[in-house]
This record gives structure tokens, C-alpha cells and sequence, in this order.
């Protein structure tokens, strides 16, 4: 599996500062603010879904962890049940 290179966070600070500088310069104010809310909206629903995302994750690692819990206890129960078989037997014998 290739290795992922990621990018000094100072680098990554001036980067976006530039864009940021080169979108914004030849833009009104009014324009300004309307491409900032917008480019915060796709910001924040991309937030949303790598919330949702990491969730949904979570809840399968807890429902294969569930599921082994559920299994070890339906062979515990199991074995309690042949236990309890075996002392009716030995109760009938008597």
C-alpha cells in the first residue's frame, strides 16, 4: 500500500491564504461573502458526512462486536441448558 505524504500545515496555512487571496481579489464585497458562505456550506456538508461516515463506522465495529457478544452468549445459554439436561437426568435416575 503506497504511502500517504501530507503536507506541512504551514505550507498547507500559506496555500490556502493564497487561493483564498486570488478568489477573492477580483470579486465585490457583495460577491465576497456570497462565494465565503457558500464555500462554508459545502465546508460544513462535508463535515456532516465524514461525521456520518466515522458513525457509521463505529456502529459496524460495535455490531460485529455485539454479535460476537450475542453468539457467546447463546453458547453459554447452550451449555447451561445441557448441564441442566444432564442433573434432570441424574435426578430421574435417583
Amino acid at each position: 500500500m503506497a504511502e500517504k505524504k501530507c503536507i506541512n500545515p504551514n505550507q498547507l496555512l500559506i496555500w490556502i491564504a493564497f487561493i483564498s487571496i486570488i478568489i477573492a481579489e477580483n470579486l465585490t464585497s457583495d460577491e465576497q461573502e456570497f462565494v465565503g458562505n457558500i464555500l462554508g456550506v459545502i465546508s460544513e456538508n462535508i463535515l456532516l458526512i465524514q461525521s456520518l461516515n466515522q458513525q457509521g463506522e463505529e456502529n459496524d465495529e460495535y455490531d460485529s462486536s455485539n454479535n460476537d457478544n450475542t453468539k457467546q452468549m447463546q453458547d453459554q445459554i447452550d451449555e447451561l441448558k445441557e448441564y441442566i439436561k444432564s442433573l434432570e437426568r441424574r435426578l430421574d435416575e435417583l
